[in-house]
């Protein structure tokens, strides 16, 4: 809120407003007012599966970091694997996300050795998104932007 977003003095979601000295926000609530610089892109993938990742003891949940030099990356790629135990899927299925720094003009390539980690994959979405920066440390408006969220 305030004159043309000059200064922050608050949030306005539908008919209710909030006033604050300050505004701290993502990249996305301030876009197309110059607050920001794209910093690279981020390559996700959510895959669908009827079974854990295998060599994990079965396990309804699993973090696997795959190391940059073990890739000759310059970051890690990081794979998700969640289940119903969580009550995000139906009984039996297993959503897994794979996340990475794209470094390349062919992301999809990049996410493969995590890709082929899951075995078979039922249904599978991808997307590559921007990272933004702030441009400013957001004192003199008062709008505080933070960093887009990396792989």
């Amino acid at each position: 809120l305030g004159s043309q977003m000059t200064k922050g003095t608050g949030i306005r979601s539908g008919e209710e407003t909030a006033k604050a000295p300050l505004v701290i926000c993502d990249p996305s609530y301030v876009a197309g007012m110059n607050k920001t610089r794209i910093a690279g892109k981020v390559i996700r993938c959510i895959c669908i599966m009827d079974h854990p990742i295998s060599n994990t003891s079965n396990a309804s949940s699993v973090q696997i970091i795959i190391p940059q030099k073990q890739l000759d990356r310059k970051s890690d790629i990081y794979v998700t694997l969640i289940s119903d135990t969580h009550a995000v899927c139906s009984k039996g299925l297993y959503i897994a996300m794979v996340a990475a720094t794209v470094e390349t003009d062919k992301p999809e390539l990049e996410i493969r050795p995590a890709i082929e980690l899951l075995g078979e994959i039922l249904e599978m979405f991808v997307s590559v998104s921007d990272i933004h920066d702030p441009t400013d440390d957001g004192t003199k408006d008062k709008i505080f932007v933070t960093k887009s969220y990396d792989a």
